[in-house]
């Protein structure tokens, strides 16, 4: 899970050119929160295709999201980085809305789904990962490939079309890689914040701006992060685990003030 939300948050920090960016910009863990919300509150303990209905609905809904996100954006065949953000917000106030009424609706459902959205590794079982692993190897490896036109399209619009890289058709096919590898990793987990925006950022401090490197030290530190942040969940408190999402806020939202606050150094930039 680490290692998706990370190789996600790596790919939309390029193509944005914004080391803010990550991948709940585009609406994708509103739209999950909403299908995970629905099922609890309506299929509870039901099952689809052998996976739970809130792992469906959620996986489902971050795809809807996404594709309804980029639907909104597109203006006259193009879609622009200020529209796709500006929609993704919209989205995702419009889809957290919902949420909040259908918990106030269905109170008794209101302390599960509000467990979901903090996120967590607990419930993670073999037969989910035998789900997503497939999904989560081939959108990562595929990612990788698309290191090198990203690397390009870092020089502007202009530079890549000169250049033999088709900007319009590699935007597109990272959003939708980016909208599947991070959709199925908060469908398994729930939302946890933070694992695409520190990790990417961090490296490119250390070995810039080359999506080379960037992907897959991005992969491997995901990983290793969230590991690390789930180990702390488990032992925090004896007798109970908390949320790994709220351990991944704890560390995640100082690091946020740090960039905002220009703690930025040489390399940060994209």
């Amino acid at each position: 899970m680490g290692a998706a939300l990370a190789v996600s948050g790596c790919a939309l920090q390029g193509v944005f050119k914004n080391p803010m960016a990550d991948p709940f910009v585009l609406g994708i863990s509103s739209g999950a929160s909403l299908g995970a919300t629905i099922a609890m509150v309506f299929f509870s303990g039901m099952t689809l295709f052998g996976t739970g209905m809130i792992t469906a609905m959620s996986f489902a809904c971050a795809l809807l999201a996404m594709f309804l996100v980029h639907s909104i954006a597109r203006v006259r065949g193009k879609v622009s980085t200020f529209s796709l953000l500006l929609s993704g917000f919209a989205v995702s106030a419009l889809l957290t809305a919902v949420v909040y009424l259908l918990m106030i609706l269905n109170r008794d459902k209101m302390e599960q789904v509000i467990l979901w959205n903090m996120g967590s590794l607990s419930s993670i079982s073999f037969t989910k990962l035998s789900v997503a692993l497939p999904i989560l190897a081939v959108c990562s490896a595929l990612l990788m490939l698309h290191a090198r036109p990203l690397n390009i399209m870092l020089n502007g619009e202009e530079v890549s079309e000169s250049l033999g890289v088709n900007t319009q058709k590699t935007t597109r096919n990272l959003l939708i890689l980016t909208a599947l590898l991070s959709a199925t990793a908060v469908a398994m987990s729930g939302i946890i914040g933070f694992v695409g925006l520190m990790i990417p950022h961090l490296l490119r401090l250390i070995v810039g701006p080359d999506h080379k490197k960037l992907m897959p030290l991005s992969l491997v530190l995901g990983g290793v992060f969230l590991l690390a942040c789930d180990i702390v969940a488990r032992v925090a408190r004896p007798g109970q685990e908390l949320p790994v999402g709220v351990i991944t806020a704890l560390v995640g939202v100082p690091f946020f003030i740090f960039l905002l606050r220009g703690g930025r150094r040489g390399g940060g930039g994209i």
